[in-house]
Protein backbone atom coordinates (compact mmCIF):
# COMPACT_ATOMS: atom_id res chain seq x y z
CA UNK A 1 0.00 0.00 0.00
CA UNK A 2 1.25 3.50 -0.83
CA UNK A 3 0.68 5.88 2.09
CA UNK A 4 1.01 9.67 2.23
CA UNK A 5 2.01 11.01 5.65
CA UNK A 6 1.80 14.77 6.27
CA UNK A 7 3.32 15.87 9.59
CA UNK A 8 5.63 18.77 10.35
CA UNK A 9 7.44 16.82 13.09
CA UNK A 10 10.31 14.87 11.53
CA UNK A 11 10.48 12.54 14.54
CA UNK A 12 6.83 11.54 14.01
CA UNK A 13 7.46 11.09 10.27
CA UNK A 14 10.39 8.77 10.99
CA UNK A 15 8.51 6.76 13.62
CA UNK A 16 5.33 6.20 11.60
CA UNK A 17 7.01 5.71 8.23
CA UNK A 18 9.43 3.23 9.80
CA UNK A 19 6.60 1.20 11.29
CA UNK A 20 4.63 1.22 8.05
CA UNK A 21 7.65 0.36 5.91
CA UNK A 22 8.47 -2.53 8.27
CA UNK A 23 5.00 -3.85 7.38
CA UNK A 24 5.84 -3.65 3.67
CA UNK A 25 4.10 -0.36 2.83
CA UNK A 26 5.57 2.53 0.87
CA UNK A 27 5.40 5.79 2.81
CA UNK A 28 5.83 9.25 1.28
CA UNK A 29 6.39 11.99 3.89
CA UNK A 30 5.62 15.69 3.49
CA UNK A 31 5.68 18.53 6.00
CA UNK A 32 2.31 20.23 5.53
CA UNK A 33 -1.02 20.22 3.77
CA UNK A 34 0.14 22.26 0.80
CA UNK A 35 2.85 19.68 0.10
CA UNK A 36 0.30 16.88 0.56
CA UNK A 37 -1.97 18.38 -2.12
CA UNK A 38 1.02 18.75 -4.42
CA UNK A 39 1.98 15.10 -3.81
CA UNK A 40 -1.52 14.06 -4.96
CA UNK A 41 -1.00 15.94 -8.22
CA UNK A 42 2.05 13.78 -8.95
CA UNK A 43 1.08 10.36 -7.56
CA UNK A 44 -1.79 8.28 -6.24
CA UNK A 45 -2.05 6.95 -2.70
CA UNK A 46 -4.06 4.26 -0.93
CA UNK A 47 -4.17 5.98 2.47
CA UNK A 48 -3.48 9.47 3.87
CA UNK A 49 -2.35 10.26 7.41
CA UNK A 50 -2.65 13.97 8.27
CA UNK A 51 -1.43 15.84 11.31
CA UNK A 52 -4.01 18.45 12.25
CA UNK A 53 -1.72 21.33 13.25
CA UNK A 54 0.72 22.03 10.41
CA UNK A 55 2.13 25.22 8.88
CA UNK A 56 0.68 26.73 5.69
CA UNK A 57 -2.35 24.38 5.55
CA UNK A 58 -3.70 22.35 8.45
CA UNK A 59 -4.95 18.79 8.21
CA UNK A 60 -8.65 19.69 8.30
CA UNK A 61 -8.31 22.10 5.37
CA UNK A 62 -6.17 19.58 3.51
CA UNK A 63 -8.77 16.85 3.91
CA UNK A 64 -11.60 19.16 2.82
CA UNK A 65 -9.61 20.09 -0.30
CA UNK A 66 -8.83 16.45 -1.09
CA UNK A 67 -12.53 15.59 -0.85
CA UNK A 68 -13.43 18.61 -3.00
CA UNK A 69 -11.02 17.29 -5.63
CA UNK A 70 -12.79 13.93 -5.57
CA UNK A 71 -10.13 12.02 -3.62
CA UNK A 72 -11.87 9.12 -1.87
CA UNK A 73 -8.97 7.29 -0.19
CA UNK A 74 -9.21 6.87 3.59
CA UNK A 75 -7.86 9.77 5.66
CA UNK A 76 -6.64 9.32 9.23
CA UNK A 77 -6.03 12.40 11.35
CA UNK A 78 -3.20 12.39 13.87
CA UNK A 79 -3.27 15.17 16.45
CA UNK A 80 -2.47 16.28 19.96
CA UNK A 81 -5.94 17.87 19.92
CA UNK A 82 -8.13 15.05 21.14
CA UNK A 83 -11.34 16.63 22.39
CA UNK A 84 -14.67 15.65 20.92
CA UNK A 85 -15.12 18.98 19.10
CA UNK A 86 -11.85 18.54 17.19
CA UNK A 87 -12.74 14.96 16.31
CA UNK A 88 -16.11 16.17 15.03
CA UNK A 89 -14.40 18.79 12.87
CA UNK A 90 -12.14 16.07 11.48
CA UNK A 91 -15.01 13.78 10.56
CA UNK A 92 -16.98 16.70 9.10
CA UNK A 93 -13.95 17.56 6.95
CA UNK A 94 -14.13 14.08 5.44
CA UNK A 95 -11.78 12.13 7.69
CA UNK A 96 -12.27 8.42 8.30
CA UNK A 97 -10.46 8.08 11.64
CA UNK A 98 -8.83 10.27 14.28
CA UNK A 99 -5.88 9.23 16.45
CA UNK A 100 -4.49 11.36 19.25
CA UNK A 101 -0.85 11.94 20.18
CA UNK A 102 0.78 10.46 22.07
CA UNK A 103 -0.26 7.19 20.50
CA UNK A 104 0.69 3.56 20.76
CA UNK A 105 2.96 2.85 17.76
CA UNK A 106 1.45 -0.62 17.52
CA UNK A 107 -1.71 1.08 16.19
CA UNK A 108 0.09 1.48 12.86
CA UNK A 109 1.00 -2.19 12.55
CA UNK A 110 -1.00 -3.67 9.70
CA UNK A 111 -2.23 -0.38 8.22
CA UNK A 112 -5.89 -0.50 7.18
CA UNK A 113 -6.83 -1.59 3.71
CA UNK A 114 -8.31 1.12 1.48
CA UNK A 115 -11.97 1.84 2.23
CA UNK A 116 -11.84 -0.26 5.38
CA UNK A 117 -13.15 2.72 7.28
CA UNK A 118 -16.78 3.71 7.28
CA UNK A 119 -18.03 7.11 6.30
CA UNK A 120 -19.64 7.86 9.61
CA UNK A 121 -18.27 8.84 12.99
CA UNK A 122 -20.76 6.67 14.86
Amino acid sequence: MKILLADDEVSIQKLISGLLEDEGHECVCVEDGTDALEAFENASFDLVILDVMMPRMDGFATCRELRTRGVTVPVIFLSAKGDIVDKGIGFAAGGDDYMTKPFDPRAYRGAPAPRSYGCCAC
